[in-house]
Order: structure tokens, then C-alpha cells, then sequence
């Protein structure tokens, strides 16, 4: 649950076109508008052709690079997205959102490394954006690194202390570190922030299993079934709870139901 950050401004090197190129410019910004109006959708693969235009149009547009970048990203298509990225830096190196955007695909590719250099300076060119340092914070916790992680998920909810995606990744922090009540703390705030999210309430339900307090751990994994029926992870953790209480006919059942889903674990 890491967060790509998206701007939806115009291009100052459009804006600021010449009177003499008007109908390029109008061109231009036409493809840039429907462009953001197919990500506001999350239609990434027509937002992509219109910022093809733009790019074909304007081939120093940063704006146009980023933009794209972040529709490649959003398909999975990490790769695409750190060239694009790439030269939206190239165009202008002072845009911290580029960096941490282009972290995360490094994120997603599983180089945590180059990952954390990017996280580095975005939070230089913009040490107040909350969102830069738990990204980071993702990518120590993945390496190990829990609390490190945990410093950088602090200094983010200090910044946005209604960053939920901080809170939960704390909490996944605190259980490498078996520190389980704390991690279920941070879930219950990311819950109070975003009731909605179904893998808080499956990971605090672990969590809860791990402590021995099955019965809210039932509740958690019931909840998240309530929220999406189609939650395979959620019929799974259930099952696994059923099975080391004994309850092998409910933990079977879940299992079937999890693997009917698609599922594997």
C-alpha cells in the first residue's frame, strides 16, 4: 500500500506557449486535459495515447513525461514508468513528486535500494510531504530495516497524522518486531481513518491470533468478508484460525472458498 502521488496541473511550458504556435498549443493542451480526465477515470491506457500526443507535440514537456509515468505505473507497467519518470527529472530535477513516484516503481520491481535514493531526494527537495517518508518507510521495512522504517512512518503521521497508509504500514513495522499490540493500535487507527480497507482488519485479525485473542480475531476476518465476499486472503486467515482452534470443518470449508477465489498462499 505504497502511494504514487499525482498533479493535476497544466504544464507551464504550455501555458506559456507563443501566440505563433496557438493551434499547436490548443492541440496540445486539449490531449492534456482529456489526458487527465482518463486518469480521474482510471482509463490509464487512453491517458497514455493522449499524452503521447502531447509528447509528440512538445517532446520537453515534463508534465507530459510524469503524467505518463504515472498512468504506466498504475497498469503495472514499472519499467515504462521509471523511463518516463527518468525524463521528467531530466527536464526538471527539482521535482521531488518525479523521485518519490519513480521510488515506488523501484519499489515494485523489488530495488530497494535505488528505491530508498529516490524516497532520499524527494524528501530533500521537500522534506514536508508526509507520503515521501512512508514510502521509504516501505522500503526499509521490506529490507529488514523495522525500525528505521518505524522513524520514517513517525515523521510521516507527525506531518499527516490522517495518513492511514502510514498507521498500517507501522503496524506491519511493529509485527516483524513481534510487537503486536502496538501494531494492532496502528490498525485501529488506520481502520478509524479508512473503515473500508479490508487487509487492515485481516492483519489485525493475525495479530490478534498471535496474542491468543481469538475472538477478536474472528470478528476482524468476519468484518472483511462482510466488506468484500471476494476476499480470498480473508476466507484463507479465517481458516488457518479455525484450524489451530481445532474447528477443522469451518477451517476446510474456508479453505475451499479461498481457493475458489483464486487464492493461493
Amino acid at each position: 500500500m505504497k502511494f504514487s502521488f499525482f498533479l493535476a496541473t497544466f504544464s507551464i511550458s504550455i501555458l506559456l506557449l507563443l501566440p505563433a504556435c496557438a493551434s499547436q498549443a490548443q492541440t496540445a493542451a486539449e490531449h492534456y486535459i482529456d489526458g487527465l480526465a482518463f486518469i480521474e477515470e482510471g482509463h490509464y491506457r487512453q491517458a497514455i495515447e493522449e499524452f503521447d500526443q502531447v509528447i509528440e507535440l512538445y517532446p520537453n514537456d515534463p508534465a507530459a513525461f510524469f503524467k505518463r509515468g504515472f498512468s504506466h505505473s498504475e497498469l503495472g507497467q514499472h519499467q515504462l514508468a521509471i523511463m518516463d519518470y527518468d525524463k521528467a527529472i531530466e527536464l526538471d530535477p527539482k521535482d521531488a513528486v518525479a523521485y518519490s513516484n519513480r521510488g515506488t516503481s523501484f519499489d515494485e520491481l523489488g530495488l530497494y535500494q535505488r528505491a530508498i535514493q529516490d524516497h532520499d531526494k524527494a524528501i530533500e527537495l521537500d522534506p514536508k510531504n508526509a507520503i515521501s517518508y512512508s514510502n521509504r518507510g516501505f522500503s526499509y521495512d521490506v529490507l529488514g530495516q523495522h525500525q528505521r522504517a518505524i522513524q520514517d512512518y513517525d515523521k510521516a503521521i507527525d506531518l499527516d497524522p490522517n495518513l492511514a497508509a502510514a498507521y498500517h504500514h507501522r503496524a506491519l513495522s511493529y509485527s516483524g518486531l513481534s510487537q503486536y499490540q502496538r501494531a494492532i493500535r496502528d490498525y485501529d487507527k488506520a481502520i478509524e481513518l479508512d473503515p473500508t480497507d479490508v487487509l487492515n482488519y485481516v492483519l489485525r485479525g493475525i495479530d490478534y491470533s498471535l496474542i491468543n485473542q481469538h475472538e477478536r480475531a474472528f470478528e476482524d476476518f468476519n468484518e472483511a468478508i462482510r466488506l468484500d465476499p471476494q476476499s480470498g486472503i480473508a476466507y484463507q486467515t479465517r481458516g488457518l484460525a479455525n484450524q489451530t482452534l481445532g474447528n477443522d470443518s469451518a477451517a476446510d470449508r474456508d479453505f475451499k472458498k479461498a481457493e475458489e477465489l483464486g487464492y493461493a498462499p
